[in-house]
């Protein structure tokens, strides 16, 4: 089972997580904001918990934003943005399905996501609990202490 090493503030970076992930069935779109605080004992490989979500969540990327801080002190840093299950039998994680090899860690700033897939041009929908997920990349050697934040929309419409 994978739980992420850091999550928002308001969550507990356990299963009961899920069970408190904005869920609205009739197909409404439904904002979650966070704000995640990273140490700088931070490690490459990292895996950070934005949003919980619960099986059949949708990612609205146009509707969702986030910012990260300087999360080095090098230019080394890359992040990627996806999904990770809670219980990898249930689905296949892919923690770079929605941005991969961001390199805005290295100064700050705002993140681009795409849900899309590029071959199929349809969204991802979520097959099991998980987590909405930023991946500190392994080209990061001096992390400092930042924060990511901002907002992400899921729908819920299956």
């Amino acid at each position: 089972l994978i739980l992420p090493t850091y999550v928002s503030t308001k969550y507990a970076g356990t299963a009961a997580d899920f069970r408190n992930a904005k869920v609205d069935r009739s197909g409404a779109l439904r904002s979650e904001a966070f704000i995640t605080n990273i140490t700088a004992a931070a490690a490459s490989d990292v895996l950070v918990g934005l949003v919980p979500f619960q099986k059949g969540a949708r990612f609205v990327s146009r509707a969702s934003n986030i910012g990260v801080s300087d999360l080095d002190t090098d230019s080394d840093l890359t992040l990627d943005f996806g999904y990770t299950y809670y219980d990898s039998t249930l689905g296949t994680s892919d923690p770079d399905a929605f941005a991969t090899q961001v390199t805005t860690g290295q100064a700050g700033g705002a993140v681009t996501l795409d849900e899309l897939n590029a071959t199929t041009l349809t969204g991802w929908v979520a097959e099991a609990d998980g987590w909405i997920t930023m991946t500190m990349g392994t080209g990061g050697t001096s992390f400092t202490t930042g924060i990511v934040r901002g907002e992400i929309v899921l729908c819920y419409d299956r």
